[in-house]
């Protein structure tokens, strides 16, 4: 998923399982491998299906949210869109949570640990449309 639909280089920042940080588009930092690949809007993807009841969205692509919730300008007001729960990088998690609340979603949860230990770099929020 991204911003626009099209075909796009995906930089692999390693190969590993696990690996995060990986990059959609131009590039941003040393990488170690790159892949052609589709990129769809979820504008575009989701008129491929019929509009379901309750449905819940994860966004966790490793640094490229905010171009996932570019791609979803309709998709995120649409009804049936239930939840969301969306990985946040540190420095970006005030701007992804101001494009979530302009389209009428509040953030209902923070979350920056996995049991006890702190997750660093990162949140997870879990947003609703009346902020419970």
């Amino acid at each position: 998923l991204g911003p626009q639909t099209g075909d796009d280089w995906f930089h692999l920042q390693n190969v590993q399982s696990g690996a995060a940080e990986h990059f959609l588009g131009g590039i941003k930092r040393q990488y170690f491998h790159k892949q052609l690949i589709s990129v769809w809007r979820l504008d575009d993807l989701w008129q491929i299906f019929t509009d379901p009841p309750n449905v819940y969205m994860k966004v966790d692509v490793d640094g490229g949210e905010i171009g996932v919730i570019e791609g979803a300008a309709e998709f995120l007001v649409n009804p049936a869109l239930a939840g969301i729960m969306i990985e946040m990088q540190l420095p970006e998690e005030q701007k992804i949570t101001e494009m979530l609340n302009a389209k009428g979603w509040k953030l209902a949860e923070r979350f920056d640990q996995r049991g006890e230990k702190t997750i660093l770099g990162i949140c997870y929020g879990r947003f609703s449309r009346d902020g419970g």
